[in-house]
């Protein structure tokens, strides 16, 4: 369905068809060319007002003198109306897609939202911040003791200094090896079966 331009020549081919008092779509063609309001008409109305010209004895113009000074009009295209049943099943897809959407989301959350084994957690964290602590003063006042304990068979600073580091790390492998050992028998304790 291209339109076209509405040109003098036309208006003159349309007016001549009106006085022959035809009848059906050829008097309507030609009373939308003469309309003021028209300024476009379809291809295919021209080319059948100019048949229809032909057929009762008039010797109209050529169709590409006819159509001289004249433009396609373009107009923009218009989606078809989507059929009823399309729609509910779109906007039943879309529901679909959003509560997957939703559910995802939620699922991520797992067990985030368990409160009770907040405290739990908190509990634990505590006791293997007090585990560090312990551990980081024991190993300095083993140090001190070594240190200081030192200082009457060993009178040079390096041998103390030296002497404070070995208490200190045979103090921490003894208590690593203990926090061990306590931790696995705690775990020992959850694997046995009722």
């Amino acid at each position: 369905s291209v339109k076209v331009q509405v040109t003098p020549k036309l208006k003159e081919l349309a007016l001549q068809v009106k006085k022959l008092s035809l009848k059906g779509a050829c008097k309507s063609i030609a009373n939308d060319i003469l309309s003021d309001g028209h300024s476009t008409m379809l291809f295919g109305d021209v080319q059948t007002l100019r048949k229809a010209a032909q057929k009762q004895g008039l010797s109209p113009l050529p169709l590409h003198r006819l159509l001289q000074g004249s433009a396609i009009v373009e107009t923009p295209w218009q989606a078809p109306a989507p059929h009823p049943e399309l729609i509910e099943r779109r906007k039943r897809l879309q529901a679909f897609a959003q509560e997957q959407d939703y559910q995802g989301l939620v699922g991520r959350l797992g067990e985030q939202s368990d409160y009770h084994s907040s405290p739990l957690e908190v509990k634990e964290v505590g006791r293997q911040v007090g585990i560090a602590f312990n551990i980081i003063a024991t190993m300095a006042a083993c140090f001190l003791f070594g240190f200081y304990a030192s200082q009457y068979a060993y009178p040079n600073i390096a041998f103390r200094v030296i002497f404070g580091i070995l208490a200190a790390v045979v103090a921490v492998i003894a208590e690593l090896w203990f926090i061990l050992r306590i931790s696995m028998d705690k775990e020992a304790v959850k694997d046995k079966p009722a």
